[in-house]
């Protein structure tokens, strides 16, 4: 697994938790899931220990964003269930209760390590994530952990993504080895491809692979507006006798295209004053710290036994030395 070194790392919370508590069929003594919170508990570490950060930041869903439910009320409804990598015949423990006290749990955990969790009400960690890795934190290394490409937007020279499905590290070239496109463009292709994951519709018949091709400048580092793809779509077919459906429908689907990258676009116009306000008092409040024997005793009282906790203590115990050196 490769991780660069990096400043600051930001985990997409709920993204990842899901991940482990799909995959990881672990139980405690007592018979309960514990696979997702102590699986994000390893993985965590395991960055932490590679990348070498002096800041540790999980975001955590607060509830979804009810500003772009007003946008499109269909938004991210009809997300299919988590399906579980295990099976257990006509017996399945596996409940909405046990997933929320596994992020129950893991919350607990980490609050016992190094790492300060940013939990803001009505908002989604897409937007805590953006607002800190694009604003409060743009002078330095980011590493954003997170499977979902929506992050793929804030990849800079300073901002990258390691994607956990896979153990790579994702930036620019990346983007535009899979997409023929620079992330500085992606978040507009996606406004008009569309995001079926979040019940996003986009133009008809448009993907990213006939955008890059009949749209050359996307392959180009300079950013596009939507006006800039509405005009150039218009001229083609103004140009051309017959010319191809592609063009007229995405000269035709402003609305919509400007509608997707409100909803899609990871900025503080989704992130209101008072919320940047809250998040910024959560980071300057937080001191780095370690409760080794707190965190034993929680492990020991939720019966999960037979785990190698100095292995994650010796991934975190450098954070805590690189921040009480920097705050000097």
């Amino acid at each position: 697994m490769y991780v660069q070194k990096s400043d600051v790392i930001l985990v997409d919370g709920y993204n990842i938790l899901l991940r482990h508590y799909a995959a990881n069929p672990m139980m405690n003594a007592n018979g309960a899931h514990v696979g997702g919170a102590i699986g994000m508990l390893r993985a965590v570490a395991k960055i932490v220990g590679i990348a070498g950060p002096t800041k540790v930041v999980i975001a955590w869903e607060g509830g979804g964003s009810a500003r772009r439910r007003k946008i499109l009320p269909e938004y991210k409804q009809n997300r299919r269930p988590v399906k579980l990598n295990r099976f257990y015949g006509d017996d399945i423990p596996d409940t909405s209760e046990n997933l929320d006290y596994q992020v129950a749990l893991v919350v607990q955990l980490f609050h016992l390590l190094p790492v300060c969790q940013v939990y803001v009400e009505g908002c989604e960690a897409d937007d805590v994530i953006g607002y800190l890795a694009k604003y409060r934190f743009r002078d330095e290394k980011v590493t954003i952990v997170s499977s979902d490409k929506d992050f793929w937007q804030l990849i800079n020279d300073n901002t990258h993504i390691f994607r956990p499905t896979k153990k790579v590290m994702v930036g620019a070239a990346d983007v535009h080895s899979e997409y023929g496109m620079f992330p500085n463009n992606f978040c507009l292709a996606k406004a008009i491809v569309g995001d079926g994951s979040d019940n996003i519709g986009g133009v008809q018949g448009v993907g990213f692979k006939s955008l890059v091709k009949r749209i050359t400048p996307f392959a180009n580092h300079e950013t596009l507006a939507v006006n800039d793809i509405i005009k150039l779509c218009q001229a083609e077919c103004d140009a051309r006798k017959n010319p191809p459906k592609f063009y007229s429908r995405i000269a035709e689907s402003r609305e919509l295209i400007e509608r997707n990258m409100k909803l899609m676009e990871l900025d503080v116009h989704m992130f209101l004053p008072s919320e940047i306000k809250k998040t910024n008092g959560i980071i300057d409040a937080y001191v780095p710290a370690l409760n080794k024997i707190k965190l034993i005793k929680l492990l020991e009282r939720e019966g999960i036994l037979n785990f190698d906790i100095h292995a994650i203590l010796r991934s975190y115990m450098p954070v805590v030395l690189r921040s009480k050196k920097k705050t000097r």
